[in-house]
Order: C-alpha cells, then structure tokens, then sequence
C-alpha cells in the first residue's frame, strides 16, 4: 500500500509544493508592497519599490559574495543562513519598525547625504553624526540613491563584525565551535541593531577588528596584528571619540600578564602609555574637559538629554561630587550591561529585551557558579574582563535611557556572550588550557632557543 502511494504521490509532490510557494507568495505581495509604501511615508524617496528592489537585488549580490570569501566552506554555509536572517530583518521586520517610529536616524542620514554635493568634509568632521552620513554619501556615488540599498550594506558590515569576532573566539580556543557563530549571528539584539543603518555596526567592525587583532598578538606576536588593534581603535574613535580610551585601556592587563618575554612586555607598555596619554588627551579636548566640575557638568547634560521617553530610567541622581559618582557607578554599570529586566519596559523590544537580559542573567550566574579562580590567569580573560568593565563603567553615566542602552551594549555584547560562555562551559576552559599551557611552552622553547642562539 505504502509503495502504490509512494508511486502515485511521489510525483505530484514537486509539483505541489511549487504551487503553494506560488500561493504564498501571491498572498503576501500585496501585503508587502503596502508595507513598503506605508513605512517609507517619511523618507522622501519618490519611487519607493524602486528603491525596495535594488535593496533585494543588491542583498542577493553581497549573498553571492559570501560564496568568494576566503573562508572554509563550512562557515560559508552558516554565513549564507546568517545573511538571510539579517535580510529579513533588513527588509523585512525593519518596515514594521519604521512605520512606528517616524524620528529614525536612519532617515536622517539618508536624506542629509541626498542634500550633500560634496560628502568629504563630512568624512574629515569631529563629529560621528557627519561621518555616517559621508559614508551614505560616498555610497551614493557608486551605487543608486536606494535607502534600502544602503541598509543592505550596513547590515553586511554587521555580518562581517560578528563573523570577525567569531574568527577572534576561535584564534583564542584554537579550534572551531560553529555552534558559537550560530549565537553570536542569531542573537536577537547582535543581529538587529548591527542590521541598522547607524553608527552601530560601524564601531562594531572596530571592535571586532581590535578584538581579532589582540588575540592574534597573543597568540602569534606578528607587528600585523598590531597594526589591526590601531586599525580598529581608530575606526570605533572616528564614530565615537571616547572608544578610544576604553579600547586602549584594557590593554594594561595584556602588557602585564602575557607570557611572552619581558622585551616585549617592556615594548607594549610604553605603547600603552603612549596610547592611553593620546587616548586621554582626545577624550578631554573633544568634550572640554579641564576640571572635575566640568566633568559632573557633562554628566548631568548628558543625563537630562536621554531622560526622555517611555524607556527613560527613572533615577534621582544629582551628580555634584566624585562620591555621587562612585555611589552610581554600580547600579549605573549593571543598568549598561543586563537592563532593561523582565517587565520594566512594556513594548515589543522592551519585552524582547527584558527576555534576552533575563536570560543573560541565568547565563552569567552560571558561569559564576562554574568558574574558578585560576580561570582569572588567562591573559586574553583578563583582558576581555577588563574591557567590559571599563565600557560599562563609561556607559554607566549614558544608560538613564534603556531604550539607547540597549543599542550602546552591542558595542561589547559578543564578547560578554563569549565571556559568559567560556567560564560556563568546562569542557571549552579544559581545551583552552591544554593550548594555553602548549603555548606557553612554545614559547619557552623558543627563547630558550634564541638564548642559545
């Protein structure tokens, strides 16, 4: 019976689903291009499926890239999965979001750089604001005028930021875990805020560029790899002047607890001084900051600014001391890193998350409960550690507002997620041992042999 079946059916099946395919999308055709005309009532554009069209076609070509890229082919495969994800939300979640919120910066870089004849000042500006919108500029030189077109491009540089930090997670662990680049690109706020068009997956490249670049050092002690930490400091800094400092600072940890040979610990500590005294310098002259009074007069600008609106942390706090500032400073780095909680912020992504940070939570328990102290000696841990400490203790004083703290924390969300799951799993901490310890001896070996030599 089962075999007649097989023969009579088997053949229509093709056929069938090939018809509802059809059917699907006959249904939501119409639905889609009211959703792209409805969403777009604020742009200004004159054609918008025009515009939604070479934002599918140019999404199918960077697809295609994938395919070119110099990377194993298993990873091209979970790439493709991701960018599909990513064109989804691009162009398709993204209409919902920008019918609901008319004052987008998306909008507002694209239709500044419509009104620019010439985009390079705007890339030469202090200002993060100028430099995106002289990157949509310099988009429009090459390709169409098309606002989805440039969110298509953005949300690729979000793929390559996180696929970088992936490739930094496996230089660390010397070995591959693709089910950590399936976290890392399906995380709910990785891939929605990298898939904007904003300054957001523009400091992230650099980080990931800065991350990769220090790992590699660790592992390897190659001058390129120096070269990719300055390559990202300065691409995060030109969106965001601060970065810098907190970028360069971290780096302490790795100057003093690395295990290569004190030459080179000499070597990189005076870069670091060298770079934290520019880092500091740029930091005080872009916010004029001469005296501690100016500093609390800047935080307090900042907290009136982004108290505002529904997701607006309500806290009463009057910065006109250092010793007010240390009392925030602890609820004002937790508020960076895990908030908005479950039930604080009663919209679709304040719910979503309220979900994702609780999750977070459980997951940062665990690894505490997990870890050991001799986990702690790992230089690259120190440094990942050190790093997210510093950006929450800066973020601390711009997070009154979840809504925007939410954004700000993909800044260093996936290297929390990579931290949280390092100290969570055992058997990742047993096998990154094992390499640290061969590491160490390859390299005692190795200076023993110059010393030879």
């Amino acid at each position: 019976m089962k075999t007649f079946y097989r023969q009579r059916l088997e053949p229509f099946i093709p056929k069938v689903l090939l018809v509802g395919v059809g059917c699907i999308a006959a249904l939501t055709t119409p639905l889609l291009v009211n959703a792209v005309v409805v969403s777009s009532r604020y742009l200004g554009v004159n054609d918008v499926l025009s515009d939604y069209l070479f934002g599918i076609g140019w999404a199918a070509l960077l697809g295609f890239s994938i395919l070119l890229w110099p990377v194993p082919s298993q990873h091209k495969r979970i790439l493709l999965l991701l960018w599909l994800a990513r064109c989804l939300v691009t162009l398709g979640f993204m209409l919902w979001y920008e019918y609901h919120y008319a004052a987008m910066d998306a909008r507002g870089y694209f239709f500044r750089a419509l009104q620019m004849e010439d985009g390079w000042g705007a890339l030469g500006d202090s200002s993060g604001t100028s430099h995106i919108t002289g990157l949509v500029w310099l988009h429009h030189q090459f390709l169409p005028d098309s606002y989805h077109g440039v969110k298509v491009t953005f949300s690729m540089v979000g793929l390559i930021s996180t696929y970088t930090l992936y490739r930094a997670a496996v230089l660390f662990l010397q070995r591959d875990v693709p089910h950590l680049l399936y976290v890392l690109g399906l995380y709910p706020s990785i891939l929605l805020w990298s898939s904007l068009l904003g300054k957001d997956p523009i400091v992230t490249l650099g980080i990931s560029f800065y991350a990769y670049g220090v790992i590699g050092q660790y592992r390897h002690r190659n001058v390129l790899y120096v070269l990719l930490i300055a390559l990202g400091v300065v691409i995060a800094t030109w969106i965001r002047p601060w970065m810098a400092l907190i970028l360069v600072a971290p780096l302490i940890t790795f100057a003093l607890f690395a295990t290569q040979g004190l030459t080179f610990k000499v070597i990189f500590s005076i870069l670091f001084i060298a770079g934290v005294s520019a880092s500091f310098n740029l930091f005080t002259e872009r916010f004029q900051l001469e005296t501690t009074q100016d500093v609390l007069n800047r935080i307090e600008t900042v907290h009136s600014n982004l108290d505002i609106g529904g997701s607006a942390s309500k806290v009463d706090m009057k910065m006109q001391s250092l010793n007010s500032v240390f009392a925030y400073l602890p609820f004002g780095m937790f508020t960076a890193l895990f908030r908005p909680l479950p039930g604080e912020v009663r919209t679709l992504f304040g719910s979503m998350a309220g979900v994702e940070n609780g999750v977070l939570l459980i997951l940062v328990m665990l690894a505490v409960k997990r870890s050991r102290l001799s986990d702690l000696w790992n230089p690259i841990v120190l440094w990942a550690l050190s790093l997210i400490v510093i950006w929450a203790g800066f973020y601390a004083f711009v997070s009154y507002n979840l809504g925007t703290a939410v954004r700000y924390r993909l800044q260093v969300l996936p290297i929390l997620i990579c931290v949280i799951l390092y100290f969570a799993q055992k058997k990742i901490r047993a096998e990154s041992g094992i390499q640290q310890q061969r590491f160490v001896q390859g390299s005692t070996q190795a200076r023993l042999k110059d010393a030879g030599t």
